[in-house]
């Protein structure tokens, strides 16, 4: 091996052996997935961590000032398969841990998040309305979605993608809640009870 100065890479298989060890005092060792991965794709790809298998210190720093905490760089462009392997790599039960101490110390009185994880749905029925009782209910609406989003809830526009369903009606009208319910579609009706 032959390991004067006009070499730029070292490819390697493994990270053992007297070569190994011998070309470690030299630089970079690059693992010989990228040559592989190079012909493949008819170009020579940029070097990324995954590619390393031994990296010197001033390699090192540079990749550093290049990467984020989470080994993805600033400056490459993501495929499929990398974001795959992001959503791959995610650890849920961190995150859920993550998730409840947040809700504590933003949230520490449960009127902050009465609504959390809830969509609401408001069917507003407008059967017979004076223009008095649409103005009353419109304001009721903007009020109760106000709520809910100040109890962490979403409003939804999509009966379909709603996890409750409130109906805004004049009081002392006469709305058939059945009938309401058998006016949705199959897909709908999920979130109303029968």
């Amino acid at each position: 091996m032959n390991l004067n100065n006009s070499v730029t890479h070292c490819i390697a298989a493994e990270s053992k052996g007297i070569k190994y060890q011998a070309a470690k005092l030299h630089g970079d060792i690059i693992h010989y997935s990228w040559v592989l991965d190079c012909c493949l794709q008819k170009k020579l790809l940029p070097l990324q961590p995954k590619y390393f298998v031994f990296l010197s210190d001033g390699s090192k720093k540079k990749l550093e000032e290049e990467i984020d905490e989470f080994s993805d760089s600033y400056y490459w462009d993501l495929d499929l398969s990398d974001i795959n392997q992001v959503k791959f790599n995610i650890n849920t039960s961190e995150d859920a841990k993550a998730i409840d101490y947040f809700k504590k110390k933003y949230c520490p009185e449960e009127k902050w998040s009465l609504f959390h994880g809830c969509c609401v749905y408001f069917h507003i029925s407008k059967e017979s309305l004076t223009p008095d009782w649409e103005s009353l209910l419109g304001l009721a609406f903007r009020r109760l979605k106000l709520e809910i989003f100040m109890g962490g809830g979403k409003v939804s526009n999509n009966i379909a993608h709603a996890t409750h369903l409130v109906v805004l009606i004049v009081p002392a009208s006469n709305l058939d809640f059945g009938s309401l319910v058998k006016s949705f579609t199959t897909a709908e009706k999920h979130v109303s009870p029968e």
